[in-house]
């Protein structure tokens, strides 16, 4: 049975990020692709400036001709989201479904302890209350923090805060956890809180001293077809597989020359990409 997919984000004309990345990745036999746009965007973030049209218009206007036209989805992921509008409409397309679809969030918000430039605290509240219908949400460890209000604390992280961190956002609403770029005394780790199975885990990652962009996109790829494709499997055995994939790759990336923007050049592993999910 087909199964439709709904990804929701901004769409960059020129990097490979959002849209651009997952689309290739998540093309596969029986599935249809269908898209929610929250934003066009001349250019990835990576280049500073860019320009951005927002479509919270367009995003409401959508999703009362889906309702019309009774679309459903089976599964929805979320990016990039402007405003608590736009969290708002996403709430009531979800909402409004007959079966609730699984939903992977990946609250785009900041990085390094930091809010994103332009980004405002209204945007952290909207998320925050997204977070009871999520399925499974992938933020790093700053947007985690945003979303708890404990973003000072970001420079002192220790494990035991980190699985506190989760307690507290499992007691907000939120089903299974992951927290990424999680770094303990120099190495790096994906924390992770199983609804399904009621345990906690950490998975230790190979860090490439260089930012790439679009990574993020690819791991919540690479974690959807997991969750399609190994539904039995436990979430650590998935986060596992997914960040080999993307640390090998991204191995070989580090090794090549680069352009203006550290990207990764996903057309050369889509096999990789597309089958690491295989058990």
């Amino acid at each position: 049975m087909t199964k439709e997919l709904l990804l929701i984000g901004d769409f960059a004309g020129v990097g490979k990020v959002a849209f651009s990345v997952m689309t290739p990745l998540l093309t596969k036999k029986d599935r249809t692709l269908n898209f929610l746009p929250t934003a066009v965007v001349s250019n990835s973030f990576d280049y500073c400036d860019a320009v951005v049209h927002e479509l919270t218009d367009f995003m409401d206007q959508t999703v009362n001709m889906w309702q019309k036209h009774g679309f459903k989805f089976d599964l929805v992921t979320t990016g990039f989201i402007f405003s608590p509008e736009q969290v708002a409409i996403i709430q009531r397309l979800l909402e409004a479904q007959p079966q609730k679809p699984y939903l992977i969030a990946d609250p785009i918000m900041g990085d390094l302890g930091e809010l994103y430039a332009g980004l405002s605290n209204e945007l952290v509240a909207g998320v925050r209350a997204m977070l009871p219908l999520a399925d499974l949400i992938i933020p790093n460890l700053t947007e985690a923090l945003l979303i708890l209000g404990k973003e000072a604390l970001y420079q002192n992280a220790t494990e035991a805060q980190v699985l506190a961190w989760m307690d507290e956002l499992h007691a907000l609403g939120a089903k299974s956890i992951l927290i990424t770029s999680v770094e303990l005394d120099g190495e790096f780790y994906i924390f992770g809180y199983s609804d399904a199975e009621k345990c906690t885990f950490k998975v230790p990652y190979s860090m490439i001293p260089i930012h790439f962009g679009g990574t993020g996109d690819i791991f919540t790829s690479l974690m959807t077809n997991e969750i399609i494709e190994n539904p039995e499997a436990t979430l650590q055995s998935k986060v596992e597989r997914s960040a080999k994939t993307i640390s090998d790759i991204l191995k070989v990336e580090a090794k090549r020359p680069r352009g203006r923007i550290d990207e990764v050049y996903i057309q050369n592993y889509l096999d990789e990409l597309k089958s690491s999910s295989e058990i």
